[in-house]
């Protein structure tokens, strides 16, 4: 189905309000702004529904009373840190601290046929349930296909082409508004006080943000029955889902592309960020379980990762990350270390004298795949060793093969991966071919680049998947255990991306008869997942 967007001159309209939008950030006129944005929506202005500022939780109930009476959790409020969760009492590491559902979720469109579109767990293809009316989602259960709001009888997404055609963030954020027109519990009432951070999005953002939520209201008209959020509401519920939003990912991911739904939690927006977390959450199916990860003392923060852990990224990276997508420069423990030397490392160049074991930084911005996995700036190096101080600039020559010899090592490793695009496939004389162009790599690598570097724990465990995939455990286990070398160095002992990796090198030790081994390093991961994941790791 085509939806007809406003007319040319409703559009000008539009564009002269966000203006006005953005100058009122700074008066905290915003409101009748929105109000506005919300009759460009209407087909008729009757129809429209003043936007007015949620309540604020009061000062008196910031200040005393929890709204977690009898549990290990509490909140408070700072000017510096805004509302966050601490611990109530004194808890224990692998305490279980809450469990909730969310407040609104969606079922990323890649999963539809898949997973329960309600409760998001595996659906089978001869006993899911689809909707009544429509084939966009099915269900595991005929209860989960009854609770669905959105797909019912005239429900505003059901036969609807529009919630998988806009982005995942609109859909979830006119759910949330949806619901909030309709929901008057505490609940409702926290989620609508969640920070949007407005006054500190750009202008280019906000205007792309302001039209995707005035779509969103035009087409979640088109269906009869309500409820109709205001576009106003929408692009509130979508300021505060790229705030406050989390990822429903699998125990083991790594990327984005693992993501399985986008949901808002009622509590766990509450959790304010440490790149080095004290807390971790698991889903089982659209179910939030957190645990502490760490010992907490009473009155301390509980804390969460919003983007990449210390380990992962660097701080000046996760420091930018977090700067533009939350608006906020991180001062958490791992950030007060700073670029030390252990993340000095993770980017850092051999040393022009053969005989020092430090790394040199560029001073300049390098492009990523030469010495780091991401890009990095030109203002977090010096240039020179960090332990005897030479300097690039003393030796030019050198520095320029170098270089030179890095870029030959990156466009081999693209080539190699292009080879080895589905391993499981990928015949044996291809799988010859690149474990050459990855040992070229591996050479260069470890001639020019630190020994803890993360584009050579890169190749290195490429390397060792091959072997694992051609029957060589030996060569499978020497790679591996480089790549744990590289990880322990980098991310603190307690990270799952350490004991994933003691999991791969414990399996191709039982492989080989080394049971005494593999059972050692089993033991190790098993001790950490289970404080991450409980008795599921």
């Amino acid at each position: 189905m085509a939806v007809r967007l406003s007319r040319g001159a409703q559009h000008e309209d539009c564009i002269k309000l966000l203006r006005r939008l953005q100058a009122a950030q700074q008066q905290d006129s915003s409101p009748a702004c929105l109000s506005q944005l919300d009759r460009l929506a209407c087909k008729d202005a009757k129809l429209q529904q003043p936007f007015r500022l949620p309540p604020k939780w009061s000062s008196e109930a910031a200040s005393g009373a929890s709204p977690f009476p009898d549990t290990m959790l509490a909140w408070k409020s700072s000017a510096e840190q805004g509302r966050q969760l601490v611990a109530a009492h004194d808890v224990v590491a692998g305490s279980v601290l809450w469990i909730e559902e969310p407040f609104a979720h969606l079922l990323l469109k890649q999963h539809r046929k898949r997973k329960c579109s309600m409760c998001l767990k595996p659906v089978q293809a001869h006993t899911s349930f689809s909707c009544p009316a429509c084939p966009l989602v099915r269900y595991c259960s005929p209860s989960c296909c009854q609770r669905d709001p959105f797909h019912t009888a005239k429900g505003s997404e059901c036969g609807m082409p529009w919630s998988v055609l806009l982005p995942a963030d609109a859909v979830l954020a006119t759910r949330m508004a949806a619901k909030l027109s309709q929901d008057t519990s505490s609940c409702a009432q926290h989620i609508q006080t969640l920070q949007t951070h407005l006054k500190q999005t750009s202008l280019p953002v906000l205007t792309e943000l302001s039209l995707l939520a005035t779509l969103a209201a035009i087409c979640c008209r088109q269906q009869g029955a309500g409820p109709h959020p205001s576009a106003g509401s929408i692009l509130t519920a979508l300021l505060q889902v790229h705030t406050n939003g989390l990822a429903v990912v699998p125990q083991q991911h790594t990327d984005a592309s693992d993501r399985i739904a986008l949901a808002v939690y009622p509590t766990a927006s509450l959790m304010n960020h440490s790149c080095q977390p004290n807390i971790a959450v698991c889903f089982n199916g659209c179910e939030l379980t957190a645990r502490a990860t760490e010992s907490v003392q009473a009155g301390e923060p509980l804390l969460h990762c919003y983007g990449a852990q210390t380990g992962a990224l660097i701080t000046p990276l996760r420091q930018q990350q977090l700067q533009e997508q939350y608006h906020f420069v991180c001062g958490c423990r791992a950030c007060q270390a700073g670029f030390d030397e252990s993340e000095q490392a993770m980017v850092g160049l051999r040393c022009l004298d053969s005989k020092c074991s430090g790394v040199i930084v560029p001073k300049q911005a390098t492009p990523a795949g030469l010495c780091s996995i991401e890009p990095l700036p030109g203002c977090i190096g010096s240039g020179c060793c960090n332990r005897c101080r030479k300097c690039w600039n003393e030796d030019p020559d050198s520095s320029h093969s170098v270089w030179s010899a890095l870029h030959v090592a990156k466009a081999e490793y693209a080539l190699a991966l292009s080879q080895l695009h589905n391993i499981d496939e990928v015949e044996v004389r291809t799988l010859t071919a690149a474990t050459q162009s990855l040992l070229h790599v591996s050479e260069i690598q470890h001639k020019y680049l630190g020994i803890a570097n993360q584009l050579m724990a890169q190749t290195n465990n490429q390397l060792a998947e091959i072997h694992a995939t051609m029957g060589d455990w030996q060569q499978a286990t020497f790679y591996c255990h480089k790549v744990l070398e590289a990880i322990q160095c980098s991310y603190p002992q307690s990270s799952t991306a350490v004991a994933y990796q003691m999991l791969k090198l414990a399996d191709l030790l039982k492989v080989q008869g080394h049971q005494p081994l593999a059972h050692e390093q089993a033991t190790a991961a098993k001790r950490v997942l289970q404080l991450h994941f409980g008795d599921s790791a």
